[in-house]
């Protein structure tokens, strides 16, 4: 199995503290989904510590009937007001890891990174056929999530 490595930044004029909590409303998970993709949030059952915390679990569906992929991702590693991390139990990939972390910038600013590992199925065939495309759509997604984020949170509609 090949794992891929795929980390992006994002400057965020708000607290890690701040910038954190707003993953952990509710409806936040939604909103960072693109429009037109066709996934869809089945279920949400929230850790012991927060709506992310360790044991939380997520459910989603991805693709369109009769071909839909179901992924259950579980939260690990969380850390109030710096990361927390989801991993894949089931679905689309041979592994999928993923670091959310909230570096503070000082008192009004932080940087948040995500530190996403993963792997296709069907090891160097899979790659072969399908990575450039995967990359491609994780790069989307992720820049899609980056600017709902930045709008949320610096432009005053995330909780203070």
């Amino acid at each position: 199995m090949t794992k891929h490595l795929y980390v992006t930044r994002l400057l965020i004029p708000r607290s890690a503290e701040e910038a954190f909590r707003w993953h952990e409303q509710p409806g936040a998970l939604e909103k960072l989904i693109p429009p037109g993709e066709p996934v869809r949030v089945v279920e949400h059952r929230p850790g012991l510590q927060s709506p992310i915390g360790d044991g939380a679990c997520v459910v989603l569906e991805i693709g369109h009937r009769p071909l839909v992929i179901r992924w259950v991702a579980i939260h690990e590693g969380y850390i109030a007001g710096r990361q927390f991390i989801d991993v894949q139990k089931t679905g689309p990939f041979a592994f999928w890891r993923h670091l959310h972390s909230f570096i503070p910038e000082g008192r009004d600013a932080c940087t948040m990174e995500d530190h996403v590992e993963y792997a296709l199925p069907m090891g160097v065939l899979g790659d072969a056929v399908a990575h450039a495309r995967v990359r491609a759509q994780i790069v989307k997604m992720f820049a899609w999530r980056h600017r709902v984020t930045f709008d949320e949170l610096a432009h005053g509609n995330g909780d203070r």
